[in-house]
């Protein structure tokens, strides 16, 4: 079974291109910044490194292409999730069970 990724349905057949150029005005800022970031991910464009032997005979080369780092990336935000979440449970006390109560109290007159 094939697996598409958000990239592949907004390159498909150039989906989002097709909506753009329809809906130009309409499209706030920040959704064309995000589908731009998650079209370039992982794409030379962005930057990359580049890994290549330290034997002057070896011609292998390694190009590793760089992230976009959008949270609404499905692979980039995925892993910024998932590193806050980290974060958030090495804050949280060690224990079996944790429940925490938030209360709102409000003045009146």
């Amino acid at each position: 079974m094939v697996q598409f990724t958000l990239k592949h349905v907004l390159q498909y057949k150039q989906i989002w291109w097709k909506y753009y150029q329809a809906n130009r005005p309409e499209i706030r800022y920040d959704v064309v910044e995000n589908v731009v970031k998650i079209l370039s991910c992982k794409e030379r464009i962005r930057g990359f490194y580049q890994y290549e032997c330290s034997n002057p005979m070896c011609t292998h080369t390694k190009v590793i292409a760089f992230t976009c780092k959008s949270r609404f990336c499905p692979s980039c935000g995925k892993k910024a999730t998932e590193q806050w979440v980290a974060t958030q449970n090495e804050l949280l006390p060690k224990c079996e069970y944790q429940h925490i109560t938030c209360l709102l109290y409000t003045s009146q007159s």
